[in-house]
């Protein structure tokens, strides 16, 4: 221990001395390097924590990379077919739409078109006739409700086809004349010259298909009620006559009459009397002549009133 004489002149000392200086620089030397190397440790720790993380954040990028790449892989796996099969489709559902071409014709009209290859076609009153867009690009195919003739131009290699509901007819060149109107319970083909093969089937029935051909003059009548086939003759006048405007009946029934004028004059003819449908009428009318004519003559010929109103004809029986 120092005592109190021994403390003061130590520290006049130290004030004094002359190596005072370097005994400051050597106490602030080891201060700043001690903090130096702490400092340093600390850095340096921080460093290597940080890179540590960014490691650990890179590992996880990778491999987040990695998964989202392989997706990406899968997903265009998969996708392909699918683009390719939605393009398929997209474009067979272009390919497979198909056009119509319509002619509708009104009760009380007639008319004539000529398709495409040239083909002519009368068409009569309360009938339709359409066709398709691509007509005489494959084969040439028309649909037919009501009655129409037909003189087809010939073509070999393209048959002309005719769907008539229950009753198909293929022709290559020919002349020919149908009769298929709904409420009616049969279909009349009728070939003026050439050749015609006729495909019978009942629509919506599970039946055997049957196939006919017939020669120029015949007419085959099938009769969707009985599912039965005719074969007959008939006068070429018949089908001229209608093309011509010109008003025909040869020994028809009266129901066949009834039809035919309301057809033709765009009217609506009503009866009760059902012994009228027993009796059969001939007439041959001049081309446009009015309907009042033809009343005139069924009311002379059949013993019988018809009264007109607006665009109906009431037809009754007179008492005996």
């Amino acid at each position: 221990s120092c005592t109190e004489d021994e403390l003061r002149a130590l520290g006049k000392w130290l004030e004094n001395s002359v190596e005072q200086t370097e005994i400051d620089e050597l106490f602030q030397s080891d201060w700043e390097n001690s903090l130096a190397i702490e400092t340093r440790l600390d850095f340096q720790e921080v460093l290597s924590r940080i890179g540590e993380t960014d490691t650990k954040k890179n590992k996880v990028k990778t491999m987040f990379g990695q998964i989202k790449t392989n997706f990406q892989k899968v997903a265009a796996i998969l996708l392909l077919p699918l683009l390719i099969l939605s393009g398929y489709l997209i474009f067979n559902q272009t390919q497979s739409e198909t056009v119509w071409f319509q002619t509708c014709v009104a009760r009380g009209q007639k008319s004539q078109i000529i398709l495409p290859d040239g083909t002519q076609v009368w068409i009569n009153s309360d009938s339709e006739i359409s066709y398709p867009d691509n007509y005489g690009k494959k084969n040439r195919s028309v649909r037919l409700t009501g009655e129409a003739m037909f003189k087809v131009a010939k073509d070999a290699e393209k048959p002309f086809l005719v769907d008539a509901g229950e009753v198909r007819i293929k022709v290559l060149g020919t002349t020919f004349n149908i009769k298929s109107y709904p409420g009616e319970s049969s279909v009349e083909t009728s070939l003026i010259e050439g050749s015609v093969e006729l495909t019978v089937q009942p629509d919506g029935q599970e039946m055997p298909v049957r196939n006919f051909k017939i020669n120029p003059g015949e007419r085959l009548v099938y009769n969707k009620t009985k599912n039965s086939v005719a074969f007959g003759s008939f006068d070429r006048s018949e089908i001229s006559d209608w093309t011509k405007n010109q008003l025909v009946f040869r020994n028809d029934s009266f129901e066949n009459l009834v039809r035919k004028a309301e057809r033709w004059y765009n009217i609506d003819i009503v009866y009760n009397d059902k012994n009228l449908d027993k009796q059969r009428l001939t007439v041959e009318m001049h081309p446009n002549e009015p309907l009042a004519r033809l009343l005139e003559i069924i009311e002379l010929t059949m013993n019988v009133e018809c009264v007109c109103e607006n665009d109906t004809v009431t037809i009754k029986s007179k008492k005996k």
